[in-house]
């Protein structure tokens, strides 16, 4: 009977939508593991301890909403007494969350209870406050049958409509295994699963107002706060477009992809930076839960707003005293998107986009101080991870770390945290149950207080072997309490520990390293995205470095560009000086000019450099006393000119770089372009030049300058010498150049990017180089190939006029 009794509960979830069972182990809940212990159709995760298994359940479901697949209840299956209890932290998560997590409960038998009988504890009233929904399910018996499957379905859809936790406690007699075998005629309750979260209809007079008052407003703002689930993140970017309002994007919502054309809203990141300039709002539209700075919101609290979020509790932690809509994000967006747009204050745009460049300028220079760093290991991190994969951000350092340093990217982040009680607790569960759900590799970023709150959870994860890099900041404890005004000089409040923790995950067989140094965590990172695996790295890092950081990182103006700059001209590979003629003759001639042979080039060419460090060595040499500079480069003059940027950017004020590219990502990559580049250096000596240049200009990316070919550009080509050329091109090869993908944001000049629009390689290169770049702008000049300046040189010459014109003008007038 306790069987069939089983059986029938899970069905009923299972028609509810449910998906994911955690299980743990014990007796009194034999019933339900031997349902459980053979269901290929279903999710099923074990776990040991059943406070992580909670967290695992929430982080499942966190992984399933990203993922797209909609809000698939996780149920925790644990047994009787203590173990219920211990569930009742990720209970409290849930119910912060709006997460229908089900707590599946095996009980003693009603009769044991009151008579001081083992493991007979109140296993309801403790988590009774939490719950959206709550039942006691009556013992298996016949005469109940009939009824159960509508009773199970009832609550789920209680927790459903609420959103939030629902608890189903399930007494199961003795002999608990005998009885019956399963069989087909249990009945089932006949619902289909949900595929979308419950929708409360918008009131007809709540978009009258909306229409007849904030949709006229023109300086308005869409603030993204917690939003847990795909649809509402698409959704947010979907209602900023349409109103053309500026979107405010806190970590929680995971946005940061930006796109770097002036004629879209922008993206704000940095809040805390830019408080002053958006406290001019007239409106802001909140989409979502609580806001990672309090301080951002304490600060937009006196302009009118309006909340829209389905949780059922109150959402003013600010005491705004907002409007609140009860919606999902995705569904108060369509609403409002069903009307006109508004009126955008174009001049305020400006504006915000200045302060923003002014943060990120103050940024970049605070990231050019290569030492190792709780701000550099967050960045890093978030730049390091493909577009698709998972990344979990613990509570307390490591989510303020995201949202005040978070990189502008191309992309956005799959971006989770446990932002309903923003505890400390159970996040390693969580990290894991959110892979599990999402079905991607995981980077998760945790604190050390963090994991030694969690530690049985290492346990689970080197049984459970997920691909899950899992990255500590050990700044020897309660990093956060450092920044705080009343425990910032109190050092016995901070919990210094005095702990290794690599050598726990070690001692449990997990892979683990102890790092101290960024290079460390390249590595790492690049060896975590060739073999995803089990991971544990311990990052120890100063946890006073933090503050000092985030005081170099304060606002600064954005320093004129001088009238007196030299604009130097950096050709590409078998390039000539004479290749910018046709492009300088449709621009006004700058006050001095510069247009360098590169080594290796030319009828007399100069000896070539060794290594890249070399190049710019040259390149210093040659620009030193002309004061500050104007870079123009192409391919491998680009290449160039963006290392000496980055090597000296107090004296490169301007930057403009065509179908460059920052670097090779990945090892085999690598070795693929050395192999490449030595196969046709062999060949150049081999064949001369002569026979070279045909072969290497018939390459795909040279089929648009073939077609459109300038006169003279084929001739001077023959003017090189091949022993040269080779060596350059094993000198210079973008095989050996390091990874500068994840440096772009320390650029601190203007950045233009610029690719033809029939280089569709280049183009998506540039863009995305441009979203990275924290004053970067991106340009696709229309009919060109890969060599811009030799086949569209008007084009072009239009478009460096015109941001050479908008860079130029003095600060206030941006």
């Amino acid at each position: 009977m306790n069987r069939r009794w089983a059986h029938a509960i899970v069905e009923a979830l299972r028609a509810g939508g449910a998906d994911c069972f955690v299980t743990s182990p014990g007796a009194r809940n034999l019933p339900l593991l031997a349902v459980l212990a053979d269901r290929p159709d279903m999710t099923i995760l074990s776990c040991l301890d059943e406070r992580a298994a909670g967290y695992l359940a929430v982080g499942w479901m966190r992984g399933h909403a990203l993922r797209g697949g909609g809000p698939a209840p996780a149920v925790a299956v644990c047994t009787s007494g203590t173990a219920v209890l211990n569930l009742l932290p990720a209970v409290a998560e849930a119910r912060e969350a709006g997460l229908p997590l089900v707590i599946l409960s095996a009980d003693r038998p009603p009769a044991e209870h009151g008579r001081g009988a083992n493991q007979t504890i109140d296993q309801l009233g403790p988590l009774a406050p939490l719950l959206a929904a709550q039942r006691n399910l009556p013992l298996p018996a016949e005469a109940a049958w009939a009824g159960l499957a509508d009773l199970v379905g009832q609550a789920l859809e209680e927790a459903l409509d609420a959103p939030g936790p629902l608890q189903l406690n399930v007494p199961f007699p003795e002999p608990l295994l005998a009885g019956a075998a399963l069989d087909d005629s249990m009945p089932v309750r006949a619902t289909s699963p949900r595929q979308v979260w419950p929708r409360t209809p918008l009131p007809a007079a709540e978009l009258a107002w909306w229409r007849e008052g904030p949709a006229r407003v023109a300086r308005g703002l869409v603030w993204a706060c917690d939003l847990p689930r795909r649809e509402d993140r698409l959704a947010a970017r979907a209602l900023a477009e349409h109103l053309d309002w500026p979107l405010l994007a806190d970590a929680g919502s995971g946005l940061c992809r930006r796109v770097a054309v002036a004629a879209r809203p922008p993206l704000l990141t940095q809040g805390e930076a830019l408080l002053p300039e958006l406290a001019r709002a007239d409106f802001v539209i909140q989409l979502g839960k609580r806001p990672v700075s309090r301080s951002l919101a304490a600060g937009l609290a006196g302009r009118p707003g309006l909340v829209v979020d389905e949780h059922p509790g109150v959402q003013d932690a600010a005491g705004a005293g907002w409007r609140r809509w009860r919606l999902s994000p995705a569904a108060g967006a369509a609403s409002i998107m069903s009307g006109p747009p508004a009126q955008a204050d174009q001049a305020w745009w400006t504006r915000l986009r200045r302060a923003a460049a002014e943060a990120d300028l103050a940024q970049a220079r605070a990231l050019a101080d290569p030492s190792w760093s709780e701000a550099l290991v967050a960045r890093r991190l978030a730049l390091g991870l493909p577009p698709d994969w998972g990344f979990f951000v613990g509570n307390s350092l490591p989510v303020r770390l995201l949202d005040q340093w978070r990189p502008g990217l191309e992309h956005d982040l799959v971006l989770a945290a446990n932002r309903g009680c923003s505890g400390i607790d159970g996040l390693l569960a969580t990290a894991q149950g959110f892979q599990a759900g999402l079905a991607r590799p995981v980077v998760a970023l945790l604190g050390d207080l963090s994991l030694l709150h969690d530690l049985s959870s290492l346990a689970l994860l080197a049984q459970r072997q997920p691909p899950l890099l899992l990255v500590l900041l050990n700044n020897q404890g309660g990093g956060i309490f450092r920044l705080h005004p009343a425990s910032g000089r109190l050092p016995w409040s901070w919990a210094p520990h005095g702990l290794a923790l690599a050598p726990a995950a070690a001692g449990l067989g997990l892979e683990a390293r102890r790092l101290e140094n960024i290079a460390q965590l390249e590595e790492v990172l690049a060896d975590f995205r060739a073999a995803p695996r089990t991971l544990v790295v311990e990052c120890v890092v100063d946890g006073a470095d933090h503050g000092r950081r985030t005081a170099h990182a304060r606002r600064r103006p954005l320093p004129a560009v001088p009238a007196d700059t030299t604009r130097v001209w950096l050709h590409g590979f078998l390039g000539h000086p004479a290749d910018w003629s046709a492009l300088r003759a449709h621009l006004p001639p700058a006050r001095r000019e510069l247009a360098p042979l590169l080594p290796g080039h030319g009828a007399r060419p100069a000896s070539v450099p060794a290594d890249l460090a070399g190049w710019v060595a040259w390149l210093r040499e040659e620009m030193a006393g002309r004061g500050p500079l104007d870079l123009v480069g192409y391919s491998l003059g680009g290449r160039l000119a963006l290392l000496a940027a980055l090597a000296m950017p107090d004296q490169v004020v301007r930057l403009v770089l065509l179908g460059a590219n920052p670097g090779l990502e990945s090892g085999r990559e690598r070795q693929t372009r050395r192999a490449g580049d030595e196969a046709w250096a062999e060949r150049l000596e081999r064949e001369g030049l002569a026979a070279f240049l045909p072969a290497w200009y018939a390459q795909p990316l040279f089929a648009s300058l073939r077609e459109r070919a300038p006169a003279g550009w084929v001739e001077r080509r023959h003017e090189g010498h091949a022993a040269s050329l080779a060596a350059v091109l094993r000198a210079v090869s973008p095989a050996l150049q390091e990874d500068l993908w994840p440096r772009l944001a320390e650029l601190p000049m203007p950045v233009l990017w610029a690719a033809g629009e029939r280089d569709e390689r280049y183009g998506g290169l540039m863009r995305r180089a441009a979203a990275r770049t924290a004053r970067g702008t991106f340009v696709e000049v229309k009919e060109a190939g890969h060599a811009i300046h030799l086949d569209s040189p008007q084009a072009l010459a239009a478009a460096l006029m015109d941001w050479w014109d908008a860079t130029g003008k003095p600060p206030g007038d941006m």
